[in-house]
């Protein structure tokens, strides 16, 4: 984020990132990034204290109350432990906010193809017991949503928790008070040639 001119978020007085379990759809994600400024955090699948404890510092930082994680992730049971997991740290780290999953929700799975269940998976018997029950055996990845969904779903999500309006004129004074400064020096530099 450039230092020049004002900091939307802090503007607007929220927070947010999103969180995604895998590597290539955080790839995917750079343009939203660039346009609303935001960071995108790939946990590539359970991720270590540490680097959840690096994100909440980054929220930290901001010191408000109104913080969300968008979070993004398979429908199985390591991508509910993942989500709890995340959750779990926020809560063990004290800080307050809010983590919305986005992706892949119930709803989602009767229109997306699936892949096969791993039995194998630790969480199946140990957290997550009644998962063959409701769901048979299968499971439904992240990578198996339309890009453009995924897109539109977080611009949606983006669009209920932020006040649009301001944010644009936010971001409309930062083009021109960049478009200024870099007219400023370029008097400045024109001006410093012709002394010497």
């Amino acid at each position: 984020m450039s230092k020049l001119g004002i900091d939307p978020w802090k503007e607007l007085g929220i927070y947010i990132e999103i969180w995604v379990e895998k590597d290539s759809i955080a790839e995917f994600l750079k343009q939203l990034a660039y346009k609303w400024l935001i960071v995108i955090a790939p946990s590539r699948g359970y991720s270590s204290w540490a680097y959840v404890w690096e994100g909440v510092k980054r929220i930290r930082e901001y010191g408000y109350d109104n913080n969300v994680i968008l979070y993004l992730g398979d429908f199985d049971p390591s991508g509910w432990d993942i989500e709890n997991h995340l959750k779990k740290a926020i809560e063990e780290f004290k800080v307050n906010c809010k983590v919305k999953r986005v992706a892949i929700k119930e709803d989602d799975i009767e229109k997306l193809p699936s892949s096969p269940l791993k039995k194998s998976d630790p969480r199946l018997r140990k957290k997550y017991r009644d998962y063959e029950k409701k769901y048979g055996d299968k499971v439904w990845e992240i990578d198996a949503l339309d890009p453009s969904d995924l897109y539109a779903r977080l611009e949606n999500e983006l669009s209920k928790l932020l006040d649009i309006k301001k944010w644009k004129r936010i971001i409309e004074r930062n083009k021109y008070i960049k478009k200024r400064a870099s007219k400023i020096l370029d008097e400045i530099i024109k001006n410093s040639s012709y002394s010497n």
